[in-house]
């Protein structure tokens, strides 16, 4: 530890230790930490050697983070692994919802807007264009616009989701992936139920499910997740745009985008 080397080392190899170690995952920067302040007391004699040494640190800190990446030395917060697993299912659903939104809903709408009518859209070629082949991508990217209107499917997607990461996620127990498999059941139910009541009703939430996926997310933000910053910075950034699609539906202008995309 580094605090077993500190007598040895000057304030500013202390204050070089901080910066390298906070550059390192969480469950490993301070044993790395440990390493270097020994290495450097060995040194302590020698200014020259100790800067070419902090310098060789440096260089090798895009190895170590490379060498440490999936290892169980990293994983050190209680919980983690649940952390890890839902942010790898709340992610790549709400980037899709954002991503889709904005392409296929926000993009085509202004431009509709400017031409004073949605009779001026085609919608199937905004689709096929600028290729054919394009089409299979504009068509998940659409969906991915329109289950900010149509929960049941946002949830289904996402119980999809959770399943896959119950079967093929590395170094995850039983009891884990148990876990997780009920969390995509109970999610499938919720699917069903919502869609019953959808089918059965002319009315809809606009954004109910969105926000319920975004106010999920939101534990995941905390220090106490475990997860990296650069993790967290883009779930955050999700959840801020998802949030703000939901409030957009329900104003006037967004009231009419969600008539005009359920038409």
């Amino acid at each position: 530890m580094v605090s077993a080397a500190r007598p040895a080392l000057t304030r500013s190899d202390q204050r070089w230790l901080q910066v390298l170690g906070a550059l390192l995952p969480a469950g490993f920067r301070d044993r790395q930490r440990g390493e270097w302040a020994a290495d450097l007391a060995m040194l302590s004699h020698d200014r020259s050697a100790r800067r070419r040494y902090l310098f060789g640190a440096a260089r090798t800190l895009p190895l170590l983070r490379a060498a440490t990446r999936g290892h169980d030395s990293v994983v050190m917060t209680p919980g983690r692994p649940s952390a890890v697993t839902a942010w790898r299912i709340v992610t790549p659903v709400l980037a899709w919802v954002v991503i889709g939104w904005l392409s296929t809903v926000l993009v085509p709408y202004l431009y509709v807007e400017s031409r004073g009518g949605a009779s001026e859209f085609d919608m199937w070629g905004w689709f096929t264009g600028p290729a054919v082949v394009l089409t299979p991508l504009f068509a998940v990217l659409f969906w991915g616009g329109l289950v900010t209107l149509v929960g049941p499917v946002l949830l289904a997607v996402t119980a999809t989701v959770t399943a896959l990461a119950a079967m093929v996620e590395r170094r995850r127990g039983a009891a884990h992936r148990l876990g997780t498999a009920a969390v995509a059941v109970a999610v499938f139910v919720a699917a069903a139920v919502q869609g019953n009541a959808l089918y059965n009703s002319p009315f809809y939430a606009d954004g109910d499910s969105v926000i319920v996926l975004a106010a999920a997310g939101v534990p995941l933000l905390t220090r106490a997740a475990g997860l990296s910053t650069r993790r967290r910075v883009v779930l955050g950034a999700l959840i801020a745009a998802a949030t703000a699609i939901v409030v957009l539906y329900h104003t006037p202008y967004g009231h009419g985008m969600a008539v005009w995309l359920a038409d």
